[in-house]
């Protein structure tokens, strides 16, 4: 890329981050091109779809989730793993408002989505937990990757106003539990 299309695109993510740190994951692709002083067709070359852009947005941020192996070698038990896992997906799913919509949507058509590359990583790390807390006798057998992070996402839609959703994670590990 030549440097001006480096620096536009640069731009229109910095913008589009802070828009959604302002007012979430459905902010107008038209706000972006005029706060990052760029045309529409500037701003639609580098990012066809807002979900292109969101995804570039947590590629750039949210590199904060731990790796499974990580956690396992940390905690006694996969099965803290998995509940610190889920405590941590909790709050990222929570980072912006609106998020939770786009991910579905991601983890529900097959990945093919832009977010779908983090849904899909998630979920399969999820799995990889939920096998290993399986295998202590911690977690139900009909338990899922897919299944526990439509469950973590409909927790995080549900508690967008609360400070902490202790309360709520602990039932969600009722449900997933033996």
């Amino acid at each position: 890329m030549r440097a001006d299309a480096v620096r536009n695109r640069q731009k229109i993510v910095e913008v589009a981050s802070e828009l959604m740190d302002d007012v979430g994951a459905q902010f107008s692709m038209d706000a972006v091109a005029k706060a990052a002083r760029v045309g529409a067709g500037t701003l639609y070359r580098h990012f066809p779809t807002r979900e292109l852009l969101i995804a570039e947005i947590i590629d750039t941020r949210h590199t904060d989730l731990p790796a499974v192996e990580e956690l396992l070698a940390q905690t006694s038990t996969a099965r803290e793993a998995l509940r610190i896992w889920i405590s941590i997906l909790w709050g990222w799913m929570r980072s912006y408002e609106s998020l939770t919509q786009p991910l579905l949507e991601a983890s529900e058509n097959n990945y093919s989505s832009p977010l779908g590359v983090h849904c899909s990583a998630i979920i399969t790390n999820m799995d990889h937990l939920i096998k290993r807390a399986q295998e202590e006798g911690d977690v139900r057998e009909d338990v899922t990757g897919m299944s526990l992070y439509h469950a973590v996402l409909g927790l995080a839609w549900a508690s967008k106003n609360l400070e902490s959703a202790d309360s709520l994670l602990i039932l969600l590990e009722k449900g997933w539990s033996v």
